[in-house]
């Protein structure tokens, strides 16, 4: 965990209900990874069998368009699954395993056809967006 500078803060719940716009709440992204102004992915975690709320989905999914408008950028947004059952074990976000990803010049999730995790996910993205590995 030594990329976590302050756990206590870590920690820390955020209420977003101030910023309640009718059904509509402010979100968080759990990761986000940028390649030379080229390459962009979200990562969201989610417990097994928990899908993306309708909300998160049209975020992510508007996001990754967005980006992915301009024919030098790409963008996806992936969904893993957080088996971490121990609520004080750190999640290790690069081997949980990816269930779909959205990509935003496609405009479409996708289903994996093999098992991936995160970092397999990222690699096979940077590889396909630069032609070359990470």
């Amino acid at each position: 965990m030594k990329t976590i500078k302050n756990l206590a803060r870590l920690l820390q719940p955020i209420d977003f209900e101030g910023l309640r716009s009718g059904a509509m709440l402010a979100s968080d992204i759990d990761a986000v990874m940028e390649y030379g102004d080229r390459l962009f992915i979200f990562v969201e975690l989610k417990r097994p069998g928990q899908g993306l709320p309708l909300g998160q989905r049209i975020m992510y999914e508007r996001m990754s368009r967005a980006i992915s408008e301009s024919p030098s950028r790409e963008a996806y947004t992936i969904i893993a699954e957080n088996t971490t059952v121990d609520t004080e074990e750190a999640v290790d976000l690069a081997k949980c395993k990816v269930t779909a990803y959205f990509s935003g010049s496609q405009k479409k999730w996708i289903t994996p056809t093999n098992s991936l995790n995160v970092m397999l996910m990222r690699n096979e993205l940077y590889q396909q967006c630069f032609d070359k590995t990470i």
